[in-house]
């Protein structure tokens, strides 16, 4: 599906780069209240996870990102806290991954 292992070190950089990004911002969000924002980036989290990330993980996503359009920041700040461990899971997995294949 990927193509060549060059393509898949390269999405998996860019992954690692997004979701470095990304996870702190939207904890960040969420605590400011600015549920869009967050909504935001979990809809592209959500576009791409499926692609390396675990069953369980990418369900959690899709589950917070619906949620995201009828609950409150509060509620999804303590979701997505939740989440932590698996998304920290996963960014070492990707470093790994990236490390070896270099």
């Amino acid at each position: 599906m990927l193509g060549s292992p060059e393509a898949l070190k390269m999405i998996l950089n860019t992954a690692l780069l997004s979701l470095s990004e990304d996870m702190p911002a939207i904890g960040r969000e969420l605590a400011e209240g600015d549920v869009r924002a967050a909504s935001r980036r979990l809809h592209g989290i959500k576009g791409y996870l499926p692609i390396f990330g675990s069953d369980a993980l990418v369900a959690d996503v899709l589950q917070l990102e619906q949620s995201s359009k009828s609950q409150s920041a509060e509620v999804l700040a303590v979701a997505y806290a939740a989440m932590g461990p698996s998304f920290q899971g996963l960014l070492r997995d990707i470093q790994a991954y990236v490390n070896q294949a270099d």
